[in-house]
């Protein structure tokens, strides 16, 4: 029972080894522009926050890396702050 439990887990370590040669994570930084990011319709401006990150795919191709882009950043853009109004005296 043991044995098999730990078998299992080594396998699953190894998998997810091997799968990090495949897989690439991205942020969009704050400050840049938004260009292979989604955006909510009617935001402008540059990169506020990035809300959830980007993954791409590694693939080799004549000697090259190339990335291969499988889900786009989330990122919020600095249109959604609004500056305070004035309080008139």
């Amino acid at each position: 029972m043991i044995t098999e439990i730990v078998e299992k887990c080594v396998n699953l370590a190894n998998v997810m080894t091997a799968e990090q040669a495949f897989y690439q994570c991205c942020i969009v930084c704050a400050g840049d522009g938004p260009a292979d990011a989604n955006v909510r319709t009617g935001q402008s401006g540059r990169v506020l926050m990035c809300t959830f990150p980007g993954l791409g795919r590694k693939v080799h191709s004549n000697g090259k890396i190339a990335i291969v882009s499988l889900v786009k950043p989330c990122v919020e853009l600095e249109s959604i702050i609004r500056p305070r109004e004035k309080a008139s005296n």
